[in-house]
């Protein structure tokens, strides 16, 4: 999950409230936060993170997987619905995996 905004903000500190709440084995959390936005070490060390930015000047969060990231959201509640989404998908492929096996 990679959240672009500023870290004191109240709606970045929402969006990463998302986040701590669910429990999601091997999950990379990542704020890029830094002055101007764009300019901090995240931005400046990798290039491909040139797209993900804030929207309309509001923290942005996108779930990231397998190299691809989703739109992004900036409500905490649509990003709770991405992640329980993506956790639904994971289980549903461990389960198919296990059956496999048996």
């Amino acid at each position: 999950v990679f959240i672009a905004g500023e870290a004191e903000d109240n709606n970045t500190q929402a969006l990463l409230d998302v986040v701590r709440t669910r429990l999601m084995p091997g999950r990379i959390l990542a704020v890029a936060d830094g002055p101007g936005g764009r300019a901090g070490l995240l931005y400046r060390r990798h290039e491909a993170l040139g797209r993900l930015h804030p929207v309309h000047g509001k923290s942005a969060a996108y779930v990231c997987r397998n190299f691809t990231c989703t739109l992004p959201v900036t409500e905490p509640e649509e990003l709770a619905s991405n992640l329980d989404a993506e956790m639904k998908k994971e289980r549903m492929a461990v389960g198919q995996g296990s059956s496999r096996q048996q």
